[in-house]
């Protein structure tokens, strides 16, 4: 009941939020692996922020593809996600680049787009 609580109240709040709060609070609900409606609206607010997901740093985008492989509410957001992490992969260290590549192939739910890395 408390996950579905803090979903809801994401949910209500989420236009209201800071893209990295935003995500910031997504991560520990999929990390949890709930599934839910007002996750995934959630997600959906945070896709539709494209220019500002390309400024969250790696480890935000790394920990949001992460959660995405315990969570299929996830995948709303997951084709932004990636493409905000191609356009700054050559950035990040080998580490990260392979962490994140890693999560990408395990996410839930619908499949990452096979464009995003081209």
């Amino acid at each position: 009941v408390l996950l579905e609580d803090c979903a809801s109240t994401l949910a209500r709040r989420a236009t209201s939020m800071e893209t990295s709060e935003l995500a910031t609070s997504i991560v520990p609900l999929g990390d949890k692996g709930f599934e839910g409606a007002d996750l995934s609206a959630a997600c959906a607010e945070l896709a539709a922020r494209k220019s500002a997901l390309a400024r969250l740093p790696a480890v935000g985008l790394i920990a949001l593809c992460v959660s995405a492989t315990k969570s299929a509410a996830l995948s709303t957001c997951m084709g932004p996600v990636l493409e905000a992490a191609a356009a700054a992969l050559s950035k990040w260290p080998a580490a990260d680049a392979i962490r994140l590549l890693l999560a990408a192939t395990k996410t839930k739910g619908e499949a990452v787009p096979a464009g995003i890395w081209s």
